[in-house]
């Protein structure tokens, strides 16, 4: 047969179903780290986002404070 190159012809080297769980296990602890560590990094990228937002709101108003529109202007003729 063509495809006999790809079937196993030893059942015994397939992993036991105790392998496989820990396997499996051991994967969803690593996707539950990074999980923890992406919440954690997206939290800081949160706190420099407000950051920046905030210190642009503060320049944006020191600029408006110091607008000359408050002054009189003369009229175009």
């Amino acid at each position: 047969m063509y495809f006999t190159s790809f079937c196993p012809t030893n059942f015994d080297s397939r992993p036991s179903s105790d392998e496989a769980e820990a396997d499996v296990q051991s994967r969803i602890d690593a996707i539950q780290h990074n999980e923890i560590d992406q919440i954690r990094e997206l939290g800081l990228l949160l706190d420099n986002e407000l950051n920046f937002a905030e210190q642009y709101a503060q320049i944006l108003r020191d600029v408006k404070d110091s607008w000359p529109g408050k002054c009189v202007l003369p009229a175009s003729s």
